[in-house]
This record gives structure tokens, sequence and C-alpha cells, in this order.
């Protein structure tokens, strides 16, 4: 369970001190080997990037460590990458320690939050980012500006040679408008690609892959309003779906990851 802080109390009229825990208000699993961690309020970038601030572990099973190989910041959002695969149905504690607020409040010691890998969580994952170290998934920009997202691709443990999906705006406010100028494939990983990411794009890649990989960039002009961009399902298949590295290379289904921000306050 997630540990929670009291308000702070105020005695007189001068304004409050910030002295408020951070709070987990979301933990996700989106991947055998990602968990994206949702928080009340920014968090100071080195205590949360730190990886030795989280331990994962089996529940009943405190031995049975998992490593987080990598943790990125987005403002509240902590992305963590684990150097193990969550196994389905298990039941697993992640213990966050350390982890401060842009004033230096650190998260209630003992904090926890237990997490379960469905088996539809298990699948390759097409995400978006806005950078090419898979850290920023917001951005404000003004209107009239462009701006580029990158595709990036975590095949299952079948590894990944092509990817079919397409990219969706989704209005937050009925002005949005956020249109795409231009693609550019990544030709280290990307040999052919058929059609867009509008109306649906298929990609074959130069040769198997079993890390993340960023496999097209996207640059968008943005107009008007608040939104989000989110990897959907091809309009022709029906799915999200990509190519894996067995015998004839069969389809299995794809996860999305966080839907980009865009001018969301």
């Amino acid at each position: 369970m997630v540990q929670c802080s009291d308000d702070p109390v105020s005695t007189d009229n001068q304004p409050k001190k910030d002295t408020r825990a951070p709070l987990i208000t979301n933990a996700a699993v989106i991947h055998s080997k990602v968990i994206v961690l949702t928080f009340n309020e920014p968090l100071g970038e080195e205590s949360a990037k730190k990886t030795g601030n989280y331990i994962m572990h089996e529940r009943d099973n405190p031995l049975s460590a998992i490593n987080v190989s990598a943790a990125s910041l987005d403002g509240s959002v902590v992305t963590l990458s684990l150097a193990g695969n969550m196994v389905e149905g298990m039941p697993y504690l992640l213990e966050v320690a350390r982890v401060m607020d842009l004033v230096g409040n650190s998260i209630k010691a003992g904090t926890n939050v237990e997490l379960v890998l469905a088996a539809e969580g298990g699948d390759a994952i097409i995400a978006l980012y806005l950078d090419t170290g898979r850290s920023v998934l917001s951005i404000a920009p003004e209107p009239g500006t462009m701006f580029d997202c990158y595709v990036w691709c975590l095949p299952s443990e079948r590894g990944m040679i092509g990817a079919e999906f397409a990219l969706q705006t989704i209005k937050s406010t009925d002005d949005f408008e956020c249109l795409t100028s231009n693609e550019f494939l990544n030709p280290a990983v990307v040999a052919v690609a058929l059609g867009n990411t509008v109306e649906g794009i298929m990609t074959a890649g130069v040769e198997c892959q079993y890390n993340w990989m960023w496999i097209i960039k996207v640059q968008y002009l943005y107009k008007s309003g608040r939104g989000y961009i989110d990897v959907v399902s091809h309009p022709d298949s029906g799915a999200r779906q990509v190519a894996n590295c067995l015998t004839g290379f069969p389809i299995e289904p794809a996860s999305s990851g966080t839907p980009l921000q865009v001018n969301i306050q």
C-alpha cells in the first residue's frame, strides 16, 4: 500500500511552508520490464533518477530482487526500466525511498506499491517520447511552432523485426490542433515502411532487435489548444502489433506507453 502524509497546519497568517512528502498517486506496469510511477507533485531530478532509491522484489520473497536499471523523470512521472522480467500473475512489491520533491521533502519511509503483471501486459511496447533519452513526455509549444517526437519500441523477449500502428491526436480542448509535418525513419533499424503514422504505418526492420530503439521521428506543427498524442491501432488491421523474431516472424500484440501531453496544465 502507499503510505500518505498529513497536510501541514499553519498556526498564523503567514504562508505555509511546504513540508508535505511527495506521494505516489498511480503505479502502472506497462511491460514486463517497465513501470510508470505518477506522483502528486514534481520531483527533484537527482533523487528521482537514482536507481538505488527503488527496490523491486516478489511480495512474499524479499530476496528475489529485480534491479532497476534506469529511471527517467518528466515532472511528476517516473519511468523505471527493470534489469529482469516480471513474471505474469506474480505479486511484486516496489519499495521507494529517499525520493524528494523540488524543495527537498522526502517520500515517507516505508512507502511501497504492490504490482502485478497481467497476462496482456507482457507484450512489446510502442511508445512516444519527445527526446532520444526516453525521458520527456510533455511539451508546451507556442502556436505556430514545430516540435519533434520519437516512436520508440521495446521488443518482447521474442525480439522484433517489424511494427504496425498509427498515431492519433486526442483533444483535451475543442480547439486542439496539432498537425503532422514530416516523418523520418531511423535507417539504422528500419529498412522500409509502408504508409504514414496518421493513416497507419507498417515498418520492416534491418535485423531483429531485442532492446529499446527509436524507429521514426515525427515532426508536428502545433497550432492551438490542449491535447494528447497516442499510439493506436492501425486502421486496416485494427491492431497495434509487432512481428517478432521467431520462425516465420509471427505477429503479437503490442502495448502503448504513456500518451504525450501537449500544453496539458
